[in-house]
């Protein structure tokens, strides 16, 4: 679970969203080009399954990265590359 800051500064807003423990190594891994699941875990070695999910899917809900969730149920799609949404002011709120 993210830390809250409750601030609006936009450091604190960032914090809330890739401050967790292994969230900036994926956010790394990613930035070289859409990556598979697996080649995210492979690369991260020591992070769990759940927890790699659990940061992917936080991700998405706060538009930084794509392709890993279905936008219309939250489903996971399996297979789909995941890659950073470049351009995208990660503004939009969080699915409920």
């Amino acid at each position: 679970m993210p830390k809250i800051y409750g601030q609006r500064c936009p450091v604190a807003k960032t914090l809330e969203v890739v401050g967790d423990r292994w969230t900036l190594l994926v956010v790394r891994d990613l930035l070289g080009g859409p990556r598979r699941f697996r080649d995210l875990q492979a690369g991260l070695p020591g992070l769990a399954p759940n927890i790699l999910s659990e940061r992917l899917k936080l991700m998405e809900e706060h538009g930084l990265v794509g392709g890993y969730f279905r936008a219309d149920t939250g489903e996971r799609v399996p297979g789909n590359s995941i890659r950073v949404k470049r351009g995208s002011s990660g503004s939009r709120s969080p699915r409920g």
